[in-house]
This record gives structure tokens, C-alpha cells and sequence, in this order.
């Protein structure tokens, strides 16, 4: 732990305190040798949520590209030469 905090400018407790919240989050395991706490990564839950943030983000990717399109469609409508209402201005 006092290698984890070296280069962290807060206390080994605060350190301890976010290593747990890792380790209850499944992100990291400890293996306790003595009185050196080993620390490890553990991928798995991240590649989860990867994966997760990516179908979303593939899903609002398409719901982006059909606004732009939609958008892009109403511009040139809006940009289309207007033709005269006859009714409009007093004419039968």
C-alpha cells in the first residue's frame, strides 16, 4: 500500500480507503502475504462495461447520424426558392 501512495499526494488511509472500494467493486484483488498487501487489476468487470458503454454508444452514434440527416433534409427545404401564394396577396 505505502508503494501505492508514494506517488499520490494523499494519506496511505485515504489509498486503503480507495483500494477497497475497487476491491468491493470486483476491479481489484488483494492477496495478503504478511503484512504486504498484494494488488491486482482484475479486467473482467471492465471489459463488461465496456462492451455495455459501446452498444450505447453505437446505438447514439445512429440516433446522432439520423438527426444530422434530418437536419441536413429540412436545410435544403428551407433553403428551396418559396413560390408566390397567389391568395396571399389578394389575388381570386
Amino acid at each position: 500500500m505505502g508503494e501505492l501512495a508514494g506517488p499520490f499526494n494523499i494519506s496511505a488511509p485515504a489509498i486503503s480507503k480507495h483500494l477497497k472500494v475497487l476491491e468491493n467493486a470486483g476491479l481489484l484483488g488483494r492477496r495478503i502475504e504478511g503484512r504486504v498487501h498484494r494488488c491486482a487489476l482484475l479486467p473482467g468487470p471492465l471489459l463488461t462495461a465496456s462492451e455495455w458503454v459501446d452498444t450505447y454508444k453505437n446505438f447514439w452514434h445512429t440516433q446522432f447520424d439520423a438527426l444530422e440527416s434530418f437536419l441536413e433534409e429540412f436545410a435544403e427545404e428551407d433553403e428551396a426558392p418559396v413560390e408566390p401564394d397567389d391568395k396571399a396577396q389578394g389575388e381570386p
